[in-house]
């Protein structure tokens, strides 16, 4: 539904590539979309996992429309996507491994547009929901299970996987040491620790 109503808000207020008073309408309903249809839900989700992901997705897409402009919502989106990954609790399937991914994917973008604000307060936060989710899926009981266990649990483990690599590169050389660190976990030998 949500690539529906971007195709139809970019036929009513057509993307620029300038900044003008012109613009605001179309900022003013990419921001209402945000708002109504993706952070609306997540007062609602209790643990509904395909209503997570489908939020998550949803945001990537808009958090990309909304460009440099998504920085106004850092302060609701990281908390709430960090959380996601940090949050598995030791529960994990095929469904939760793709909520995790599309969470990361949904981080990626949110890093991406929200660049010029991410350096100190959000990249820690960051790097250790990441840390802390790759090493779930790594270390948990039934994470391990489900890669075994599963084919579709293993491959959605590793685009899990994948997705967390993404955000540290996203994230970018930034000089912190936490983010070297898990840049050697996440590309270096699967070491266990961080």
């Amino acid at each position: 539904a949500h690539p529906v109503a971007l195709k139809l808000l970019n036929l009513q207020h057509p993307p620029s590539s300038s900044t003008s008073p012109a613009d605001q309408p179309r900022f003013d309903a990419l921001c209402t979309l945000l708002t109504a249809s993706v952070t609306h839900t997540w007062e609602f989700k209790s643990g509904n996992v395909a209503l997570e992901a489908a939020s998550c997705a949803a945001l990537g897409l808009i958090v990309d429309a909304l460009g440099p402009g998504s920085i106004r919502y850092l302060q609701l989106v990281v908390p709430h996507l960090c959380g996601v990954l940090a949050g598995s609790n030791g529960v994990w399937s095929t469904e939760s491994a793709r909520m995790l991914e599309a969470a990361a994917r949904a981080l990626v973008c949110v890093v991406r547009n929200g660049r010029a604000r991410m350096r100190g307060r959000w990249e820690g936060r960051v790097v250790a929901a990441a840390g802390q989710c790759w090493v779930g899926a790594h270390e948990d009981e039934a994470a391990c299970r489900l890669r075994r266990e599963s084919e579709a649990g293993r491959v959605a483990l590793e685009q899990l996987e994948e997705a967390l690599r993404a955000v540290v590169r996203e994230l970018g050389p930034s000089g912190a040491l936490e983010v070297r660190q898990l840049s050697l976990l996440l590309y270096g030998q699967r070491r266990r620790t961080l």
